[in-house]
């Protein structure tokens, strides 16, 4: 249960405050993790974000966009330069509700298994800017995040064709599997699960790529070398894997019919 709440009053005092027990405080931007039921019973203190990072959706150039770790769901459902695939994943959380609390930088930084946006993000080589004091950042691939002040995410290339899809019994629940691949100037896949994480699958997405690969059994073998989500209330460990390999085969033909469409 949270005993204390602080407003920070800039980015450098969120910082201070949260470095000085990190392992029992937490960024609170939406709330829809760390005050949902069951949620992270670890925090004794949250800081709050409102006013320090802002959800601001911006172009850099042509390709480049730059996303305010505080752009809610229904703000980027509902933005024109958003990329369709990760539109399609804010709009995988039904409750329009969820979607105008729940923001970008937070569910990155809350690191669900089961995470909405993580896989579309990560094939489309999202990268999060990553405070740091004396108004400095640190910018990594949204996949090797782990923890810190996340005050933006940049996506280099928008045009980049790319799809996913989430598998769950229905649509308030953990999904079974959540995966998206997209193809620019390489196939990128990636897949998550409760109990596994986000994985990236970089031996499957380079055979993708050669064209190496035949049929959907032969993508579920070889997405099970790199993905391993265990059994639970979702699905066996081979469902989600077979599922994992139907679904990147059929992305895969899409990708293939919107390459000659274009």
């Amino acid at each position: 249960m949270t005993r204390e709440i602080i407003r920070a009053e800039s980015l450098d005092h969120a910082l201070e405050l949260y470095r000085a027990d990190p392992a029992h405080t937490r960024f609170l931007a939406g709330g829809t993790q760390l005050h949902r039921l069951g949620g992270d019973r670890k925090c004794s203190r949250e800081i709050v974000l409102q006013g320090v990072t802002d959800g601001e959706i911006r172009r850099k150039d042509k390709k480049t966009l730059t996303i305010g770790a505080a752009a809610v769901f229904q703000d980027l459902a509902d933005h024109p330069e958003i990329p369709p695939v990760l539109k399609d994943a804010c709009l995988s959380a039904q409750s329009r509700t969820l979607r105008q609390m729940a923001t970008i930088g937070g569910n990155i930084a809350a690191g669900l298994d089961e995470s909405y946006l993580l896989p579309a993000l990560a094939v489309l080589n999202a990268r999060v800017r990553v405070y740091q004091e004396g108004s400095t950042a640190e910018e990594i691939p949204v996949e090797a995040f782990r923890e810190g002040l996340i005050t933006h995410v940049i996506i280099p290339d928008i045009t980049v064709p790319a799809v996913q899809r989430r598998i769950s019994r229905s649509s308030q629940t953990k999904a079974a599997v959540t995966a998206a691949c997209s193809w620019g100037t390489e196939i990128r896949a990636a897949v998550s699960a409760v109990r596994c994480g986000l994985v990236v699958l970089q031996n499957t997405g380079a055979l993708l790529d050669q064209g190496a690969v035949r049929d959907d059994q032969e993508l579920a073998d070889l997405a099970a070398g790199e993905f391993d989500p265990g059994d639970d209330f979702t699905g066996s460990r081979e469902y989600k894997q077979y599922t994992a390999g139907v679904l990147l085969g059929q992305f895969l033909r899409t990708l293939i019919d919107q390459k000659r469409g274009g």
